[in-house]
């Protein structure tokens, strides 16, 4: 009796699995990203390859070895500066300590994308034994580092700055007895030449750390990653909780993040489509990542479904920025009505070091009878509307964008949540305002946790989901890439023939893999206009185009031509920033002077902004799209052209630096208002995600500033009574509150323009619209009734997300009227207060 409950409760479980296969595979989406949506029947793990190459450096400071040490020592004839001097052998082992050496370096010709592991052999000596400290620090550079020069202290830190080179830092956990501490790590595509620095445990000055041995080996690249070793800018998706795939990763190769699968030699993945008779294609991206000469080797990356290869191709790793990274294919499926279709992938490894290979956002795509609208969202970084046709500038700029206004929605009252790029693009993609998204300064980044993701939302909707841009302050360092399949850091608009554009290349090289020619002329316009004519009509997608060109004043040649900013000679008349400098640092007398030089270069990178509108719209119109796509331009910010003492932006929160355009046309049948129109009511950019989601068909998540007090009067077009923009920098903490026709800046701490810490300015614009007038004294009350809501607005977002180190909220504690508007923001739920109130955690 006992056995046959048991058989049949095996059959019954039996027949649950079966049918949930069934259900599975019959309710199949019609977009199926296999590194995330599709778990594989089968995976073979790749190759594990033992052991290590060659020997780099091997040192025992005694002398034996040729490895040239330098001791960095205080210069005798600064103060503030340090020499390296040649390292003398004493004996078997180094000291470093409070009476010893602080730090001794030596250095080595690296190449890069090659897999090494540094090998240090150290123990202690003092008081702090047992703990964890810093022993070995690896500095990447690219080039040769001058040993004779004198170091100041600001060079070393920037020896150390992350954003500036790659840094590896080794801890040990300091003893009485020798261990071996081991660091593995991949070198950075532009790096040269690796620095390794031997540090005393400064943190603890008692102690002093004795080092026998160092050495740098390479390592297989493959056995590195397979056994989980770091690469540069991978991201294991199963470490976030992201993918339950084995091998899906999100990796940037040429400034292009995509995710994807891990292709590591002598892996195979297998896959179960459904049964069907209905045309399918497989889009998948082929990436391999570059590296220096070297080593003989390659990948042969294989696609095969139901027994047939589709594709077979050997990579090798580029060794130049001319080679690309990613190669984009899409491949027809055979039909498969009456069975399941075996989808496979595998890698196979040959030479002494095969490179990284990667299938790249593998999507399997077929026909669906619904059609959601696709998106275009293109921020125009830095425009101001007053330039554009539409807005009454002058209309030769921009004829697309005027063309567009035209046909759909012109906002003439939209605002910025911010003055800078970070925060007002965090809330245009998250729907929130900076206080609760907090990337608010450039230490700070986005988090998925904590808020809402326009680009995830329509992912999991079904949408493919694609952004090229400027990077910088819009990358996927500052968390920007969630939601994204790929998100290029490649500007799409960049005058590579033109004086300007050329220096910023250089100038702008902070970032560990700088902007190159061959990555813009790649990843540009055309790459833009390629990837939207290649869209399946049957499934929809959202593109974020973003660009610098505006804010960077870059033009090209013919539009340096047109505007007139060539000499007979063909030379450009650039301007002249210390001319600016010095207007901004108080010389107000410069203003004429600097408004001449400024304004025909903003002027004429417009008119390359409004071309690229133009194009991505001809692609829409080409790839018979257009009908079905909502197409949406905007910025993130204006510009002060010397309005208020000040040329720039990032400083101030006048409406010459938060009013932006605004343009959307919709397809036939979407959104509430009839086409074309102007709407005059004021519209915040924290309101563009929502509206989008609401214009497709899906529901706002309810973190984002659609419920009272934050929200819009109305969604659907936007329009709102008041709205907040907000600068959170090191140096300042102001706040504007725009509540109908009068604005109250607020600075809530440190210094702005104009203000001191605790003032606040009162302007009524409608017969004020520059913000030269202030009436705070005399309309006192109406002051210190907009100053309350500005202080409890902030006390909304304290609550929601503290300015300190913990992120707990206090529930019990808090003021009802905040824990009431949590409740409808949807931070936190009934439930939660009751768990608190019985004292359980969250």
């Amino acid at each position: 009796m006992i056995l046959g409950t048991r058989a049949s409760l095996l059959l019954l479980v039996l027949l649950l699995a079966l049918g949930a296969c069934s259900d599975q595979s019959e309710a199949e989406a019609p977009l199926l990203r296999l590194w995330r949506d599709r778990v594989p029947v089968d995976h073979v793990p790749p190759d594990n390859v033992p052991g290590h190459g060659a020997r780099r450096l091997a040192s025992t400071f005694d002398g034996a070895d040729d490895v040239a040490w330098h001791r960095v020592v205080p210069a005798p004839v600064a103060d503030d500066g340090y020499v390296m001097l040649a390292h003398q052998p004493v004996g078997s082992v180094l000291k470093l300590g409070a009476d010893e050496a602080r730090a001794e370096l030596t250095r080595m010709v690296v190449r890069a994308g090659e897999a090494l592991s540094l090998r240090v052999s150290v123990r202690g000596r003092g008081t702090g034994g047992g703990r964890q400290v810093p022993v070995a620090a690896l500095v990447e550079l690219p080039r040769e580092l001058d040993t004779s020069r004198l170091l100041r202290a600001e060079d070393i830190a920037n020896l150390f700055d992350p954003d500036r080179h790659a840094t590896h830092t080794l801890f040990a956990q300091l003893g009485s007895e020798f261990v071996e501490a081991r660091l593995d790590f991949v070198v950075e595509r532009n790096t040269t030449e690796l620095v390794l620095y031997l540090l005393a445990p400064i943190a603890m000055p008692a102690e002093v750390a004795i080092i026998e041995h160092v050495e740098v080996v390479e390592l297989p690249l493959g056995a590195h990653v397979a056994n989980g070793g770091d690469f540069p800018r991978l991201t294991h998706l199963d470490s976030e909780r992201d993918s339950s795939v084995p091998g899906a990763i999100r990796i940037a190769l040429d400034r292009d993040m995509r995710e994807g699968l891990l292709a590591l030699p002598g892996s195979r993945t297998t896959w179960q489509l459904a049964p069907s008779d209905e045309p399918r294609r497989l889009e998948v991206s082929l990436g391999v990542s570059p590296r220096a000469p070297g080593p003989e080797g390659g990948v042969t990356l294989r696609i095969e479904a139901g027994g047939r290869t589709l594709l077979a191709e050997r990579l090798t790793a580029p060794t130049d920025a001319s080679r690309p990274a990613w190669n984009d294919r899409v491949l027809e499926l055979p039909p498969s009505p009456d069975a399941p279709l075996e989808l496979v992938f595998s890698a196979e490894g040959d030479g002494p070091d095969p490179p990284l290979a990667v299938f790249g956002h593998p999507t399997v795509m077929r026909a669906r009878t619904e059609r959601p609208p696709n998106v275009v969202l293109i921020s125009l970084d830095t425009l101001r509307p007053d330039r554009l046709g539409c807005y009454g500038g002058t209309e030769a700029l921009s004829p697309r964008l005027d063309a567009l206004a035209a046909e759909g929605l012109r906002f003439d009252q939209a605002y910025s949540t911010s003055s800078y790029t970070l925060p007002s693009h965090a809330s245009m993609l998250t729907g929130t305002y900076p206080a609760f998204h907090g990337a608010v300064d450039i230490d700070d980044t986005l988090d998925a946790k904590r808020s809402p993701f326009l680009a995830r939302i329509l992912r999991d909707a079904g949408y493919q989901t694609a952004a090229f841009t400027g990077g910088g302050y819009v990358s996927v360092t500052y968390g920007f890439g969630e939601g994204f399949d790929r998100y290029s850091h490649n500007d799409p608009i960049w005058a590579l023939d033109g004086l300007r554009g050329k220096q910023l290349l250089q100038t702008m090289s902070w970032e560990r893999v700088p902007a190159q020619v061959a990555f813009l002329t790649r990843y540009g316009t055309p790459s833009v206009v390629k990837w939207i004519e290649e869209r399946d009509a049957g499934t929809p997608f959202f593109t974020f185009l973003h660009t610098y060109i505006v804010h960077n004043y870059a033009p090209d040649q013919e539009s340096l031509a047109r505007a007139g900013l060539l000499g007979e000679d063909g030379s450009e008349q650039p301007f002249n920033h210390q001319d600016r400098s010095r207007y901004n640092e108080g010389e107000s007398g410069l203003r004429d002077t600097v408004y001449e030089q400024y304004m025909p270069y903003y002027d004429a990178t417009i008119g390359m902004a409004d071309d690229f509108v133009g194009q991505v719209l001809d692609a829409l119109e080409r790839a018979g799209l257009a009908e079905n796509t909502i197409v949406i331009v905007t910025s993130d910010h204006g510009e002060e052209f010397g309005e208020h003492g000040f040329f720039g932006h990032g400083e101030t929160l006048y409406s010459s630096n938060t009013l932006i355009p605004l343009i959307a046309r919709l397809p036939d049948g979407v959104g509430a208002v009839t086409q074309p129109a102007v709407l005059d009511e004021p519209v915040s950019l924290v309101d563009l995600a929502p509206w989008i989601l609401k214009l497709v068909g899906l529901a706002p998540d309810q973190r984002m500033a659609v419920v009272a007090p934050l929200g819009p009067t109305r969604l659907d077009p936007p329009g709102r009574d008041s709205l907040f923009v907000e600068l959170d920098t090191r140096v300042n903490r102001l706040t504007v509150l725009r509540d109908g026709s009068r604005v109250l800046h607020r600075l809530l701490d440190g210094e702005a323009r104009g203000f001191d810490e605790g003032d606040q300015l009162l302007f009524e614009v409608s017969t004020d619209p520059g913000e030269t007038r202030d009436q705070s004294g005399s309309e006192r009350d109406l002051a210190a009734s907009m100053a309350d809501i500005i202080d409890r607005f902030h006390a909304l977002a304290e609550a929601v997300h503290p300015r300190g180190a913990s992120e707990e909220l206090d529930l019990l504690g808090m003021d009802p009227e905040i824990l009431d508007m949590l409740i409808q923001l949807g931070y936190i739920s009934p439930e939660d207060v009751e768990r608190a109130g019985r004292g359980e955690e969250r």
